[in-house]
């Protein structure tokens, strides 16, 4: 794998959501359906007054300019997550414990309809900034 991580979260997101949508375009004998959804992973914590976003920082670098963030995108199919991070398709449920060393719930941050429509029109990666700043989603946060 490699030692320092290339582009960002968003842009391989999009990338696997693309690539899963057009494997499922394609006919094959594989009954499974692609449906994409984008996923977020966020540790935060809130308090009276504050709402805290903690560093979330991939275990397999370490060293001066590691990455850190303080949202990981991630695209995700039924309940696996495809992260170059861990380089294999792997449960939503195990997917920040093993990337960030500890357990975070991965919300739907983009539904798998939504996901269809911005794809279509090469404006999944805007929207998906566009959460990153902050601006209201419908289907952004729900809990899978």
């Amino acid at each position: 794998m490699a030692t320092q991580y290339i582009e960002d979260c968003v842009a391989h997101a999009v990338r696997l959501a693309e690539l899963l949508s057009a494997e499922d375009a394609a006919p094959r004998a594989n009954p499974l359906r692609a449906n994409p959804w984008i996923g977020r992973i966020r540790d935060l914590a809130v308090t009276d007054e504050h709402t805290i976003s903690r560093p979330l920082i991939p275990v397999r670098f370490s060293g001066i300019g590691k990455p850190q963030w303080s949202t990981h995108y991630v695209c995700c199919n039924d309940r696996l997550a495809y992260d170059p991070l861990i380089g294999e398709p792997v449960s939503i449920d195990e997917l920040a414990l093993r990337v960030f060393g500890r357990t975070l719930e991965v919300t739907e941050a983009v539904s798998p309809s939504k996901v269809k429509v911005l794809l279509a029109d090469g404006t999944l990666r805007t929207y998906i900034n566009v959460l990153s700043k902050g601006a209201p989603a419908r289907d952004a946060g729900a809990p899978i």
